[in-house]
């Protein structure tokens, strides 16, 4: 079978989005991947590259779906809403047999075709990933506030169940995507929560090497690499095996050429072999696009959202040190206190 997977962004995730579709292809040259752009500069872009079996969608082309969305919902939310929609719209407009949504800051090791034979092997045709949160106070909070699930890689056969399953997910993001992280709703991710239970299709996907993101990277250590691949082992149970993919959240510039990675601050162990081989890598990758777009275009994209503090009065401050929330999380923030202070330095990198 051919794999094929879609994925969106804009003029903000540009440069990751180039550098997850290089990734991709070097690890599975026979892929087909769709890729929404959300802007005509984007759109521009990823067709001068004239990248090997990747077909552009218009967003003008895709926008009568989900136009009232547009309208109504910010940027984020209606990223959101879209990757539903996204492979609503690869079914039906270009019919391929089976279709997988993947983020665009993500980066391939190793050819990623492993997890969605696992789904065919289990005769399923829906297959989904766990976020494999840290058993601690943070996993706990983390799995309460944004799902069991993580949509970064979904996979969905084009068939009467998995139909199913896509057409109540994509109801349901319409109806609401909102970034409330209040346990009820979290954008498009939490609706995954009740798919077991709801469907029987669905399968969690088992293997462990794909997915390390900065919520679960404090599980892993590096043990070498060959030929740039991580060979990693979960702590748990030694088991050792490459890297698969690795999902680069969360990473936000603090001024010009300096970044805050949010790793160590969340985990009291993290392996730091394996996470400065992972960032320095990926950011030079990056630095490389960035390096290969201002040649091509003429002016500096940037690569990261800049961080911005909301300013704090004294009142304000105070009333959130006491306030019912925080006592009722007090022992939560407090452990998230001390993280930072012992290891908030480690995830500033220089790029």
């Amino acid at each position: 079978m051919k794999y094929v997977y879609c994925t969106l962004f804009d003029m903000n995730y540009i440069i990751k989005g180039i550098v997850m579709l290089v990734s991709l292809i070097k690890c599975s040259q026979d892929s087909k991947i769709y890729v929404l752009a959300l802007d005509e500069e984007t759109e521009k872009i990823i067709n001068d590259y004239q990248f090997h079996n990747v077909i552009v969608i218009k967003l003008s082309d895709f926008i009568d779906s989900v136009l009232l969305l547009k309208k109504e919902r910010s940027n984020t939310e209606f990223c959101w809403s879209c990757s539903a929609n996204l492979i609503r719209y690869v079914f039906d407009h270009y019919h391929e047999e089976y279709c997988t949504y993947i983020d665009a800051d993500m980066y391939f090791y190793s050819a990623p075709s492993c997890l969605i034979d696992e789904m065919i092997e289990n005769k399923k045709c829906v297959q989904i990933m766990e976020h494999r949160f840290t058993p601690d106070r943070y996993g706990k909070n983390c799995l309460k506030k944004f799902g069991r699930f993580c949509v970064e890689f979904n996979t969905f056969c084009n068939e009467e169940k998995s139909n199913e399953v896509l057409e109540d997910w994509v109801k349901k993001v319409n109806q609401c995507c909102m970034e409330t992280a209040d346990g009820t709703v979290f954008g498009d991710q939490k609706y995954l929560d009740d798919w077991p239970e709801q469907f029987d299709c669905v399968n969690i996907c088992t293997n462990i090497f794909a997915g390390l993101a900065p919520w679960n990277v404090g599980q892993y250590c590096m043990v070498n690499q060959e030929n740039n691949i991580p060979i990693i082992m979960r702590r748990r149970d030694k088991t050792l095996k490459p890297l698969i993919f690795y999902h680069f959240h969360g990473i936000e510039e603090l001024e010009d050429g300096v970044v805050d990675i949010a790793v160590h601050r969340v985990h009291w162990n993290v392996d730091c072999q394996l996470v400065d081989y992972l960032y320095n890598q990926y950011f030079n990758e990056l630095k490389k696009v960035q390096e290969q777009l201002f040649q091509k275009y003429g002016k500096t994209i940037n690569i990261f959202k800049r961080r911005v503090h909301a300013q704090k009065t004294f009142i304000s401050e105070l009333r959130e040190r006491f306030s019912v929330h925080y006592f009722k999380n007090i022992l939560w923030n407090i452990e998230m206190r001390v993280k930072e202070i012992k290891n908030g330095k480690k995830d500033i990198y220089m790029i």
